[in-house]
């Protein structure tokens, strides 16, 4: 008798059990979520193209810049970041492991941005607002951000 197809949480549950290290760990989300911007109906008629993070327009200096991913909008040709985030089970969501990807966000190179993470019930230390320099508004920080999760595949 065959098995039955693995669902999101099953692949979650073996990315958790096989990852050596939170950065193995977000490696495996990254990709996973970009394969699936690709497929969703829904993504995947917004955005024209996904780029992993090494691959991305864009990419400027080398090094962990808070972009994970960079998807281009179909419908202007603009530039949506991406943020992703699956750690271990033992960390928690806080405001140091955001704070790079909301500079990246006020850069100016981007039209919009998604933070995915693996579910609505993903832990957090509690919401954060992006710290905002002096002489800078609040759209240029944190422009059409979004909260997207894999939980309802």
């Amino acid at each position: 008798m065959p098995s039955a197809p693995k669902t999101i949480h099953d692949i979650l549950a073996d990315f958790r059990e096989e990852a050596l290290n939170n950065r193995d760990l977000g490696d495996r989300f990254e990709r996973l979520t970009a394969r699936y911007l690709q497929l969703d109906p829904l993504f995947a008629d917004r955005f024209s193209q996904v780029w992993m993070r090494n691959e991305r327009p864009m990419k400027g200096k080398p090094g962990d810049t808070g972009i994970d991913l960079v998807a281009e909008e179909r419908a202007t040709g603009e530039f949506c970041a991406i943020q992703c985030k699956f750690y271990l089970a033992d960390h928690t969501l806080s405001q140091p492991d955001i704070d790079s990807f909301f500079a990246a966000l006020g850069n100016g190179k981007f039209s919009s941005g998604l933070f995915f993470v693996p579910s609505l019930s993903f832990r957090s230390a509690r919401t954060h607002r992006p710290r905002q320099p002096r002489n800078e508004s609040p759209r240029r920080l944190a422009p059409g951000l979004e909260r997207a999760h894999l939980s309802t595949v």
